[in-house]
């Protein structure tokens, strides 16, 4: 068959083009595109044939192509997030490689394209760069495979044809052995690139089958080492400091470099740049390759003779860039080897494959990882949602419909999984005076695109009220419409009762600083102690006199109005204190705004604050100026008072209780003639006599606060030994507590009154003498004296009271019996008991006159002054048997004394307080007189005003003021009393005068200094009608109530609105009528305590009711209202309603029990620690004991309890994670924990840290649920897998040989580590002689059985039969009474205890067994060995039936090698014949050119001549291309180039142009032609040469003759003959001509399939255009 006709008989390349691909515009969107091509994939539902759809999509704009997406692409990009909104031109490969629609004429063409750039799909082109259709590999490849079958059929007949032509000896000959090599070549090179390429996309495939990276390695690495059949193949990995073996598949015998490492520095900079940019590194023999000492030992140390490497390049995180990932690399160990084309094309795209499968599985992973993450924080997000009791809603807007987790049900009121959810009920739940400003918020947040916010009340079916706060975001289609809304919902009630407690809280704390009569101030003090205010309270301005505003525009301003004595000496001391956060107290002096210079105490503390570096500083200032005026007063006063006091006459000391004296005056010391320094600190009792010591002991216990006075005489002795009586006045002077502290005493020396008294004694006897002489000088003396007397006859207990004496009392004699007792109840009460013991003591000798001064009580009830004297008078026995004596009316000698005592009293404290302005006046107004005073009460200085009037001293308006109340006080002649101001050195100061009248022509006008009395009045009266109006309109209820009767006085606006009642209800019932019976009692219990002073005030909760019968709980802060003598008025109390926190700890109590109950049955341990290193416990629910084993008192008890029972393996991970807890971070953790049984049990442990607002933690709370069972059955699962994948892996190395031994071997070694068997082995049954162990892997220790025979009674015929059947025996202990003994004799000839036997079956026959044994102990085999040795043994027969075919194989490819090199012989054999006939044609066309030129040579007729010439040229031309094929390698083409050079120059020589008059160009590239196109393209050359040389310059006319020959991209080959000569002649037509040189050209050319075009511009030029011809065209 002509191989024209193989063509014919296959399809045109046109009909394997899709004229309808998938066509889209840059702009679509992926997804789309991505359905498309999905559509385009899919299979129709109908029965009609459907041509086989494209998975690629063309890009087109505007009629042109401007990119291709493919399946790839869109891999790639999905991995990817955000791919859903790209568009397709972010994705699509732009820089495309197509081919025209006229350049497609065979399927070869697309074909090399597919091979050469790596692609899948082809876009198929029109002459504009239209798109007209697509081709894919997948198309082209069958119609290849067609192609080469009929090739394969075409060269099995050619040696037939060969043999034919070889016998023939003719011309054909050489052309079919031609065309014979060349299809050979072709064959082969297709055959090879369709081997690789099929063999590329079966790896390609089985790399792409798996995810895992160390699959992909493995399986990499074993099919390349069998498909190029090298020593070994490895792949590394490039680490930071070099290089890491991960793969590797090695032939038997030669080095393992698995796991090895690679220093950095055995790959030098060089080397990988070579691999990295080279994209290769081939190396035929490593010993001649310039390498390092490092390199080239690693090599020899792994047996390399001969290296290739290709790099591995994946795309890094970086866009548009790639990494060097590792290299894939070949060695030849036996030896060195050259690497064909073939091969490092295959490895290069090999590598490309891994990449993209490498790549694939890292994003895979980080994929995995990432959707990993992303279920990790959905439950975490979910399991912090139900604890924090957050609702989570989604709202399909269209429909209305809410979906909402169970948080957010409850918050609505709603069961969850009961009630309905959708946006009308959440609508009627929302308050109806919120839900305008919801609504708004949300159709806001959808139009804008912007989050939704909104806070808000609901309100409940049950009436409760709860504020919510709301977030979500909407969701929105394609066409910007929005389609669902997703958020949250957060209670946040108590934050919002908390913000309305904080507001009113902040008003309540504004009033309070605002009307606080203090400046209270906020400022910033830095290091360099400049200031910064913050704050100032309304306060400020009347304390200082400047505004806060003024204060704060200059913030030097406050420091600059402290006196500058005061600023350096108690101000910037100061500092330091503020610096170390110590209290700050400071008295200091300011100048007022006003120009007057005040006096203020401020009270600092100070906290740093450590962002901005200062102290922040809280000031409380008062104004102290009242105070330190009445200081310096009280120290001026009690300067006079001392002053005073040293003036007296009268002795005056002070002294302790213990008889210390503290002070005495000067007329003490002069009296007793002592120094004050001998008396202070010494007892004053050493100077009374001790008889009248006992006089103070008495006194001293009648002393009260009520009575401080006493008042006593007694002697004293002098020093100069003299006794005198003296009467002292002493007053007790009392601490806060009511204790006595000191005494103050007063005395005179009365030793003359005494004496007087005496003497009136005396008198009084004479008189009593004289009363017998006569009763009326008796009576006068009596009345007129004052005096009655008196006789008690204290046997009879009979008084008898004189008549005068009863009437002084107001009473007729017969008013009054004459009984003791009738008298004695006259006594004054207070006296009774001091008249009973001054008798009793007289009478017992205690005292020897008997005398005292007493109360008695007048019949009107006044009170009559007594002095009572008397004395004893005894019987005849000495006894005292009466007492006589007198009473003597003294009342107005004590009203004189009282009102002198008042009056000394009133003159000591007004000396003590004098601050008042006293001046004397005439009635003209002229000042006559100025007391002493302080100056700053004074209009001017006393100097400057005596002698003057007050006309000369004041404006005429205040003179005539000051002048008309004297003048009214001389008319009235009465005290006349006055307020009013006065302007003294600028400031104005309040005075309260009182004028008196000195005579008829004299005033004393004193002037009291009112000025605080009127500012305190001011700032009263503006502080009452505060506290009126805080009282009326606080927001919360206040009311008064009698401390006395409970009744209600006063409640405010707050309480009537609270409790329902008005006021005139109220004036009716008392605060216990309002309060719940049980807690009445508390109440009046913390009143009364409250009463007595125990406490300054208390709080209660109570249970109130309202008018409407309600009751209410509240929060009742109560305090006492005293008058101003601190007698209890009234109690205020503040009620706060605390209903709905009562309700709310009601609930509260209820969620902790629930809690309690969910904690105790809930499978998880609630536990919390504090945050520290040593996870100390610090609460555990009651479940734990259930899970752990241990009570919950035995974790708490000690800290380390829990940390020292956790696995050691994971101890220290616990501990490192515990230890990095973050608040954005939660600890997630799996560990082992110590039950208390002593087995581990699997714990998952949740832990998330709690900060307070500063960030520093509080507690970890977390949770630990027993995963156990969970984590047993996963680890069953891993082991399940583990055993699948290592089925697998193993299989797979099995699959990798072919060789039966290596299989085996192969198959026990790796069991053999995986069970940890101390032996594993093959033991092939062989028929009538027993058996032999074919392979085996032991353990040191364990005798070898390797190549051991068995004979039948080992393994008996009737056991065969039950392996056959699929038998497993698996025996744990040998000594089993269940083994049979001569089975237990075996085991003991081998060692062995324990065994797990599994047949091997071939085509029903049991080829043999898989045997582990134990020898070291007994074992129990796992379910889990005994399905993986059952899974190999299926794996293995399948090995060694792959194995036996693989040597069949090896035979039948034995046979074929052998064929494959007699084949070879004969083409060599017939490469010397086809040489040796180019060379003998080339001779014999030499001899018949020769013949020629001698013939020629005899034929006279030039013409003839010429003839001949022209003959012998076309012979030469033609010899000359044998010539060249010849002495070419390749017997098929010649160097077209070199051929023309050759032929023109020889041409030239022909016509023996030797000199330079015509001038030789020749420009002709290397091409290669064939020897049926290159014949007649020479003869072309010669024709046309020739006739240029003949004709183009005659008469030795000069020139240049230039040949150029070049291919263009389309194959076509370009000839042009030019030269410069006279040109070809117009009217002659080359083709028509009757020269048989052009009819030769003309010819050949059609024989060219060429064209050939004449140019006459510039001399002559022909161009001819040819490509080269196939050798199938020659039949």
């Amino acid at each position: 068959m002509e191989l024209v006709n193989l063509s014919a008989n296959l399809r045109s390349p046109l009909e394997i083009v899709d004229r309808h691909p998938v066509t889209v515009a840059s702009s679509t969107s992926l997804p789309e595109a991505i359905a498309l091509m999905r559509r385009a994939n899919s299979p129709p539902h109908s029965n009609t044939t459907v041509k086989a759809s494209i998975s690629c999509a063309l890009i087109v704009d505007q009629n042109q192509l401007v990119g291709l997406l493919s399946p790839g692409d869109v891999l790639n990009l999905v991995a990817e997030d955000g791919w859903q909104t790209m568009k397709v031109a972010d994705a699509m490969t732009r820089n495309l490689i197509v081919l025209k629609e006229s350049e497609f004429t065979d399927i070869f063409t697309p074909y090399k394209l597919f091979c050469q750039h790596s692609i899948d799909c082809l876009p198929i082109v029109d002459e504009r760069g239209e798109p007209v259709g697509l081709v894919s590999e997948a198309r082209i490849r069958p119609e290849i495979y067609s192609w080469m079958e009929v090739l394969h059929q075409e060269a099995a007949k050619r040696p037939e044809e060969q043999s034919e032509l070889l016998d023939s000896k003719l011309e054909p000959e050489k052309q079919v052995s031609d065309r014979t090599a060349q299809l050979q070549q072709q064959l082969g090179r297709i055959q090879e690139s369709d081997r690789l390429h099929r063999l590329l996309a079966e790896v390609s495939s089985r790399i792409c089958t798996s995810l895992n990276i160390q699959d992909i390695v493995n399986s990499t690495v074993a099919e390349v080492r069998e498909l190029l059949e090298c020593d070994r193949v490895l792949i590394c990995q490039f680490e930071d400091k070099g290089g890491l073996m991960v793969a590797e598949s090695a032939g038997v015998g030669w080095t393992k470099a698995i796991g090895n490492k690679v220093e950095e520095n055995c790959f030098s900079d060089w080397e990988k740049a070579q691999a990295f940019r080279l994209n290769r590194w081939i190396c035929a023999d490593v010993s001649k390759a310039n390498l390092t000492e490092c390199h080239l030992q690693l090599l020899a140390n792994y047996q390399v003779k001969a290296n290739l490497v290709v790099p591995i390049v994946i795309e890094t995180d970086n866009q548009n860039s790639a990494g060097l990932w590792g290299l894939l690399i070949a060695h030849q160990c036996s030896g060195p080897r050259s690497w064909q084309g073939s091969e490092v094309e295959f490895l290069d795209r090999l590598a490309v494959q891994i990449s993209i499968a490498l790549q694939q599985a890292q994003m895979l992973a980080q994929r995995q990882q990432a959707e990993a993450t992303l279920l990790a924080r959905d439950e975490q997000l979910k399991l912090t949602l139900e604890f924090t009791h957050i609702g989570s809603w989604q709202w399909h807007i269209p429909t209305g419909k809410l979906a909402g987790n169970d948080s957010s049900f409850r918050l609505l009121g709603l069961v969850p999984g009961t009630d309905e959810l959708n946006y009308r009920v959440w609508r009627d739940r929302v308050h109806p005076d919120d839900i305008g400003r919801v609504e708004s918020a949300l159709t806001r947040a959808l139009e804008t695109r912007s989050d939704y916010e909104s806070e808000f009340r609901l309100i409940c079916p049950d009436g409760k009220l709860y504020w919510v706060l709301e977030r979500g975001r909407g969701i929105y289609s394609e066409t910007g419409e929005a389609v669902e809304m997703a958020g949250i919902s957060i209670d946040i009630s108590d934050r919002k009762h908390l913000e309305i407690a904080l507001q009113t809280s902040k008003s309540q704390l504004s009033d309070i600083l605002n009307t606080a009569a203090a400046s209270i101030s906020s400022f910033r003090v830095f290091r360099d102690r400049t200031l910064e205010y913050d704050y100032f309270s309304r306060g400020h301005e009347q304390i200082f006199g400047y505004t806060p505003e003024e204060l704060m525009a200059d913030s030097n301003l406050w420091l600059s109005r402290v006196l500058p004595e005061d600023l350096e000496n108690i101000i910037y001391p100061g500092y330091p204190d503020i610096f170390a956060e110590r209290p700050v107290s400071l008295e200091y002096r300011f100048y007022h705004k006003d120009g007057t210079v005040r006096w203020m105490a401020s009270a600092m503390s100070s906290r740093h604050d450590r962002e901005t570096d200062c102290w922040i500083v809280i000031s409380v200032a008062i104004d102290i100026s009242a105070r330190k005026n009445a200081e310096n007063a009280l120290r001026e006063s009690e300067a006079r008072y001392r002053a005073i006091v040293e003036d007296q006459s009268e002795l005056i000391c002070r002294y302790l209780r213990d008889s210390t004296i503290t002070f005495v005056n000067q007329a003490y010391c002069r009296y007793f003639s002592v120094r004050s320094e001998d008396l202070l600190g010494n007892s004053f009792m050493s100077l009374i006599p001790e008889a009248d010591r006992e006089i103070f002991q008495e006194s001293y216990t009648s002393l009260s606060l009520e009575n401080p006075f006493f008042t006593c005489e007694h002697r004293v002795i002098l020093p100069s030994g003299e006794i005198r009586i003296q009467q002292w006045i002493d007053r007790a002077i009392f601490d806060d507590s009511g204790q006595i502290v000191e005494y103050q005493a007063a005395g005179r020396d009365i030793t003359d009154r005494k004496q007087a008294e005496i003497a009136l004694q005396q008198l009084n006897a004479d008189l009593e003498l004289r009363v017998q002489q006569g009763n009326e000088s008796y009576d006068m003396a009596v009345s007129a004296g004052k005096v009655g007397v008196w006789n008690w006859n204290l046997e009879t207990d009979e008084i008898y009271i004189d008549r005068s004496l009863k009437a002084l009392l107001g009473y007729q004699d017969a008013e009054i019996s004459n009984r003791v007792e009738n008298w004695m109840s006259l006594v004054h009460p207070d006296d009774l008991v001091t008249v009973t013991a001054a008798v009793k003591a007289y009478l017992e000798g205690v005292t020897e006159i008997f005398e005292l001064e007493h109360r008695m009580l007048r019949s009107d009830g006044s009170i009559c002054w007594l002095l009572v004297r008397g004395s004893a008078v005894r019987s005849k026995s000495g006894n005292i048997c009466c007492l006589t004596g007198t009473d003597t009316d003294i009342t107005d000698r004590k009203l004189t004394e009282e009102k002198l005592q008042n009056s000394e009293a009133e003159l000591m404290a007004l000396f003590n307080a004098m601050t008042d302005v006293v001046l004397v006046f005439d009635a003209s107004g002229r000042y006559l007189k100025v007391a002493p005073t302080v100056p700053q009460l004074l209009y001017k200085r006393p100097p400057e005003v005596l002698g003057k009037t007050l006309a000369e001293i004041f404006p005429e308006a205040q003179a005539n003021f000051l002048l008309g109340h004297i003048h009214q006080t001389l008319a009235s002649g009465e005290t006349h009393r006055v307020e009013y101001s006065m302007e003294i050195e600028g400031k104005l100061i309040w005075l309260d005068g009182s004028i008196s009248p000195l005579g008829v022509d004299r005033v004393m006008w004193v002037a009291r200094d009112i000025t605080a009395r009127k500012h305190a009045e001011a700032a009263l009266q503006k502080s009452e009608e505060k506290f009126r109006n805080l009282f009326d309109d606080a927001p919360i209820a206040i009311g008064l109530a009698s401390v006395r009767d409970y009744r209600i006085i006063k409640v405010n606006e707050a309480h009537r609105q609270m409790l329902g009642y008005s006021d005139a209800e109220l004036a009716n019932l008392t605060f216990t009528e309002l309060t719940h019976p049980q807690d009445v009692q508390a109440d009046i219990e913390q009143v009364e305590q409250l009463v007595k002073g125990s406490i300054s005030r208390f709080q209660i909760e109570k249970r109130l009711i309202k008018k409407n019968g309600e009751m209410m709980w509240a929060n009742l802060t109560v305090t006492l209202i005293r008058d101003g003598e601190g007698i209890p008025l009234y109690s205020m109390g503040a009620i706060e309603d605390i209903s709905y926190r009562k309700q709310a700890e009601m609930e509260l109590q209820q969620l902790k029990e629930r809690l309690q109950f969910l904690l105790a049955s809930n499978p998880a341990v609630i536990f919390t620690a504090a945050p520290g290193k040593d996870f100390c416990t610090t609460y555990i629910s009651d479940n734990v004991k259930s899970i752990v084993g241990y009570d919950p008192q035995e974790l708490l008890a000690d800290s380390n309890f829990w940390s020292s029972r956790i696995h050691p393996e994971e101890r220290s991970q616990f501990i490192v994670k515990f230890s990095d807890l973050s608040e954005d971070k939660n600890c997630i953790f799996e560990y082992r924990f110590l039950h208390r049984d002593g087995l581990y049990r699997w714990l998952w442990t949740e832990l998330k840290l709690l900060v307070d607002s500063r960030g520093i933690p509080i507690e970890i709370i977390g949770y630990a649920a027993d995963i156990s069972n969970s984590k047993y059955a996963e680890i069953a699962r891993r082991q399940q897998f583990e055993q699948e994948r290592l089925v697998e892996a193993i299989a797979r190395r099995v699959r990798q040989s072919l060789q039966l031994e290596e299989i085996l071997n192969t198959t026990v070694a790796e069991l053999q580590q995986v069970l940890l068997a101390d032996r594993v082995l093959v033991y092939q049954i062989l028929p009538s002689i027993g058996g032999r162990v074919m392979a085996e892997a032991v353990a040191a220790g364990c005798s070898p059985l390797v190549d051991t025979y068995f004979g039948e009674e080992v393994f008996p015929a009737q056991i065969y039969q039950l392996y056959l059947q699929g038998r497993i025996s698996a025996i744990s202990e040998r000594d089993d009474p269940a083994i049979t003994p001569c089975v237990v004799e075996f085991m003991k000839q081998i060692q062995v205890r324990a065994k797990l036997v599994v047949p091997i079956i071939q085509h029903n026959q049991l080829w043999g067994l898989l045997i582990a044994h134990q020898c070291n102990g007994p074992r129990d085999w796992q379910e889990w060995e005994m399905n993986l040795f059952q899974q190999l043994v299926n794996q293995l027969a399948i090995a060694i039936q792959q194995s036996l075919l693989y040597q069949q194989l090896q035979a039948e490819l034995s046979d074929r090698k052998q064929a494959e090199a007699n084949l070879k012989n004969s083409l060599k054999e017939k490469e010397i014949l086809l040489k040796e006939i180019h060379h003998r044609v080339k001779n014999n066309i030499c001899v018949v050119a020769s013949l020629l030129e001698l013939q020629s040579n005899t034929v006279g007729d030039p013409q003839t001549a010429k003839m001949f010439e022209e003959c012998q040229n076309r012979l030469y031309s033609m010899a000359l291309i044998h010539e060249k094929l010849y002495r070419s390698t390749n017997r098929t083409q010649i160097n077209f180039g070199e051929y023309l050079e050759d032929l023109v120059t020889n041409l030239f020589h022909s016509y023996n142009i030797n000199d330079s008059r015509i001038l030789l160009q020749v420009i002709a590239e290397p091409i290669s032609l064939n020897l049926e196109t290159a014949t007649p393209c020479g003869l072309i050359v010669n024709e046309l040469i020739s006739n240029t040389l003949k004709h183009a310059f005659p008469d030795g006319t000069s020139g240049t003759v230039s040949v150029e020959c070049y291919q263009t991209g389309d194959r076509s080959i370009h000839l042009f003959v030019k030269d410069n000569g006279i040109g070809f002649p117009q009217n002659l037509d080359f083709r028509k001509t009757n020269s048989m040189g052009f009819q030769v050209v003309c010819t050949l050319t059609e024989q060219l399939e060429g064209t050939i075009e004449l140019s006459r511009q510039i001399g002559t030029e022909f161009h001819l255009k040819f490509k080269e011809l196939n050798y199938s065209q020659r039949f």
